[in-house]
């Protein structure tokens, strides 16, 4: 999903409350901004497309202060800044996605809607890494890799999921960035564990931006996905659950790095 070259600078300027509304309605989406009204708790949006309603809870995901000081210390000093993050499940998230599931209940009381979804944008220092760390505990997703072949695939619902764990809460999730080249990119997901899993796969605002469905991913060979009846405690049962599923000894499981490398170069 690309947008303008402006973008960046345009959501820079924002709050966070406008910098979601804003992109929402790129999407195509006409937004009423909802108030809190004190004595409840309130999710930040109804959103509308053609004749579906969905009330959106939006966060956004940011730099650390203390590790922006650091990466400015170390470029200004001439050095490589190097950052590591370690994908998969991140408490911190799912935190944050804990607190979307209170609004998002709180509010479909209240309001008449469809489908409930939540929103997390990234944006910042390693950009690609905070959107694939808000993946991964949403969707309980780690990667399975054949050692025969070399090849790799998703597994979804591997670990404790936010999607499973706040299925009640939450229908669908749009996932997005915003990276160093101006471009917007976001990933919608539809969560089968909600109970308005057939009204999802039916959404024609979803179905507009290509929803990622885990089920049909998985009917379609691309992903793995332990039975529902499997306990998810050890990832080593899992593992072994999943050699005997799908008929293969040789899959392994592994969460990969993704490390942003910085130089500042000095103007000539």
């Amino acid at each position: 999903m690309n947008q303008p070259k402006n973008l960046v600078e345009q959501i820079n300027a924002m709050s966070s409350d406008d910098i979601s509304k804003f992109i929402l309605e790129c999407m195509g989406l006409r937004v009423e901004k909802l108030e809190e009204p004190g004595d409840r708790k309130e999710a930040d949006f109804l959103a509308y497309y053609e004749s579906e309603i969905f009330i959106i809870e939006a966060k956004l995901k940011v730099d650390d202060e203390k590790e922006l000081s650091r990466r400015e210390r170390v470029l200004t000093q001439g050095e490589v800044y190097v950052k590591d993050d370690v994908l998969g499940r991140d408490n911190t998230v799912s935190g944050a996605l804990s607190n979307a599931r209170d609004q998002l209940i709180s509010s479909a009381k209240v309001h008449r809607h469809d489908l409930r979804i939540i929103f997390h944008l990234s944006k910042g220092i390693n950009v690609k890494a905070k959107y694939e760390k808000t993946t991964d505990p949403l969707l309980g997703r780690t990667n399975i890799i054949d050692m025969t072949t070399q090849k790799y695939k998703p597994c979804y619902f591997f670990r404790y999921s936010d999607f499973y764990k706040f299925r009640h809460a939450f229908d669908a999730a749009i996932v997005g960035y915003v990276d160093g080249h101006f471009e917007l990119h976001a990933n919608l997901y539809a969560n089968p564990h909600s109970p308005r899993y057939e009204k999802t796969k039916k959404s024609k605002f979803l179905a507009r931006y290509k929803c990622k469905d885990p089920m049909v991913e998985e009917a379609q060979g691309r992903a793995y996905i332990p039975d529902a009846n499997i306990s998810i405690r050890e990832s080593e049962e899992v593992l072994n659950h999943l050699r005997i599923k799908y008929k293969n000894a040789m899959l392994e499981q592994i969460d990969f790095f993704a490390p942003e490398i910085t130089i500042r170069v000095a103007n000539e």
